[in-house]
């Protein structure tokens, strides 16, 4: 029992060591992909946290790689993720509107138990849609002197390559770690336009203004994740799993559309950056 008390005590300290505070300073940036993740498993979205502790299958890879010691049989696990979104804003009698419904392959998972004299050993391989960049926005604004609307929309994703192992420490520990090598992009566009009818009597009488934004983005990363289960007694269990940070290199190329009156105006470019997201740690009972 002594020991059991002791590997809780260390599960606390690696919690709290791994802590992370976030300090910004300047304007605020949205990035698709901070605060982004996309539920792996039906089960494990329907669980939250918990999974961490309670992973039975594949997911493992993603929740907790310390889970894996639980399978003991060559499993093979795929999954489908449907996303739903519909957007809509409305002034007065106009509406805009704009939905999608998109159907991927969120997961495969290959999990293979290896012979041992006791205890068990398991490693896995797969890959796994954990972000999504799917998204929809639009509005529609038909004033008295002038009109806007816009469209805003967002594809794609990243998935995780992986490769995991677990290893069973004593009856009632386990461990494991997981390598993931992240990849993917996200198609962005955006189409504003805006008509401004000068009823003073000015020159020019009117106005109109249209931009259009292609925007390709590329990211890849590297992380870790390591786990741990200890199993207090039958009804009582500690699952812990922190993440390490990962260093996003972002390439993207644009291009930019303005016509102004009539007159078109092209703006090509591309350019690189790199994204910081730092630890991230889940505790579950």
């Amino acid at each position: 029992m002594t020991r059991i008390f002791a590997y809780i005590a260390l599960l606390v300290m690696l919690l709290t060591c791994s802590a992370t505070t976030i300090l910004a300073q300047g304007n605020a940036i949205s990035e698709v992909s901070a605060g982004n993740f996309f539920g792996v498993g039906g089960r494990a979205v329907g669980m939250s946290e918990a999974v961490v502790v309670s992973s039975l299958d594949g997911t493992a890879i993603v929740y907790n790689p310390a889970a894996l010691v639980r399978i003991m049989r060559p499993e093979f696990y795929a999954g489908l993720s449907n996303e739903k979104v519909s957007n809509s804003s409305s002034y007065g009698s106009s509406v805009a509107r704009n939905d999608f419904s998109k159907t991927r392959l969120s997961s495969l998972n290959l999990a293979v138990p290896v012979p041992t004299y006791r205890g068990s050993f398991v490693v896995a391989f797969g890959v796994n849609r954990t972000m999504s960049f799917d998204r929809t926005y639009t509005f529609l604004y038909p004033g008295l002197n002038g009109s806007e609307k816009a469209l805003e929309e967002g594809n794609g994703g990243i998935r995780e390559w992986s490769a995991a192992a677990a290893v069973e420490l004593s009856p009632r520990v386990s461990v494991g770690a997981t390598l993931t090598y992240f990849h993917g992009s996200e198609d962005y566009y955006w189409d504003y336009s805006s008509f401004v009818f000068n009823d003073t009597g000015g020159d020019p009488p009117s106005y109109s203004l249209r931009n259009v934004d292609n925007i390709k983005s590329r990211y890849s990363a590297i992380g870790a994740r390591l786990g741990m289960i200890v199993e207090a007694n039958p009804y009582l269990s500690f699952g812990f799993m922190v993440e390490s940070p990962k260093r996003f290199n972002v390439k993207q190329d644009y291009i930019q559309r303005t016509v102004l009156n009539g007159n078109l105006d092209v703006t090509p470019g591309s350019y690189e950056y790199v994204l910081q997201h730092p630890y991230s740690t889940m505790l579950a009972v």
